[in-house]
């Protein structure tokens, strides 16, 4: 996240510390392992974001190869173990995703305090949030009870996760700044898989208590064009 306004810039240390940090802490409290474990969840959760942040090739791609890679993930984003990819993966996967959630949500009352947000208003002094779904896992192989499961016309069958997300926009600006996600995915005691059209009634619906205070225009494409979602 990098933004600028008329008299503001917002640092990527900024960003990290107030609303990073905060996010994975909150997540980290869902943390039940014990007290003794070798490796913390927010250190665990400190790698996870390092790992996008640097845009890793892989988690084997980024555990550190020298003594210099190790300082500066230290010193950078403050890990102070780095788990092992086996490891990472055993910790993330007991934590409770959805709270990283709370962290979106504050990231429009952050460019609020920071004078940055007002630049955003657009038609008639409203917010536009832009929403649309995105795929970002798909195994042919490696699945988990909540994927969405689609049979080919090959004969394969692939498994999948994906997410609804709303991200807030402007024609006059360059960046974007997710505010929201909404996971797509099979829902608890469900066999039949979750779709766009629910994951936006749940997406709207918190939607309404976490800015409905605010002057919003939500953007979707042609996909709700049948029928009322809100």
């Amino acid at each position: 996240m990098s933004a600028t306004s008329q008299s503001n810039q917002i640092r990527p240390t900024q960003v990290y510390e107030q609303l990073i940090l905060p996010a994975l802490e909150h997540c980290a409290n869902s943390d039940l392992r014990r007290k003794n474990a070798s490796h913390t969840a927010m250190d665990a959760l400190k790698s996870g974001y390092a790992i996008f942040h640097l845009k890793a090739p892989s988690l084997f791609g980024f555990q550190p190869k020298l003594a210099a890679e190790r300082k500066n993930l230290q010193s950078v984003y403050g890990i102070d173990r780095i788990p092992s990819d086996n490891g990472l993966r055993d910790i993330l996967d007991r934590l409770a995703a959805q709270d990283l959630n709370e962290g979106f949500h504050q990231v429009l009352p952050f460019l609020e305090s920071r004078q940055v947000a007002p630049s955003y208003r657009y038609w008639n002094d409203h917010y536009v949030v832009s929403v649309d779904g995105v795929q970002h896992q798909c195994s042919h192989k490696v699945k988990c009870p909540y994927c969405l499961k689609r049979q080919h016309k090959n004969g394969t069958v692939s498994y999948s996760h994906a997410m609804l997300s709303g991200a807030l926009v402007c024609p006059k600006r360059r960046q974007v700044f997710v505010i929201d996600n909404e996971p797509i995915l099979k829902q608890d005691g469900q066999t039949k898989n979750d779709c766009e059209h629910n994951a936006a009634k749940r997406f709207f619906e918190r939607q309404a208590s976490v800015n409905g205070h605010r002057s919003m225009i939500y953007v979707l494409d042609a996909l709700y064009a049948c029928a009322p979602i809100v």
